[in-house]
């Protein structure tokens, strides 16, 4: 069964075969050199990869925040506007 990993040096995502664990691989991404665990790796939405000798750190999901809409750029423009129009006529 095939697994999804996380590249340590990347984070590009790779899909992983059973015959490669224990194995070194080029990342598809940024070809650096990879060693598979030769046992079966947790999945990349528990823990991203990481080289020998270093400890795994759970991976955790960032939502982006949505841009600024129209209207709230336009609003920020006029307060901007205004406020320099006060800074202008008080000078």
């Amino acid at each position: 069964m095939s697994q999804l990993m996380v590249c340590p040096y990347c984070n590009g995502e790779m899909t992983i075969t059973p015959d490669l664990h224990g194995r070194d691989v080029l990342c598809p991404h940024c070809q650096q050199n990879i060693q598979i665990p030769g046992q079966q790796a947790p999945s990349p939405n528990e823990y991203y990869y990481q080289p020998p000798g270093q400890p795994t750190r759970p991976v955790y999901q960032i939502e982006q925040k949505s841009s600024l809409s129209g209207c709230q750029v336009f609003l920020i423009v006029v307060v901007a506007v205004i406020t320099a129009v006060i800074i202008l006529v008080l000078c």
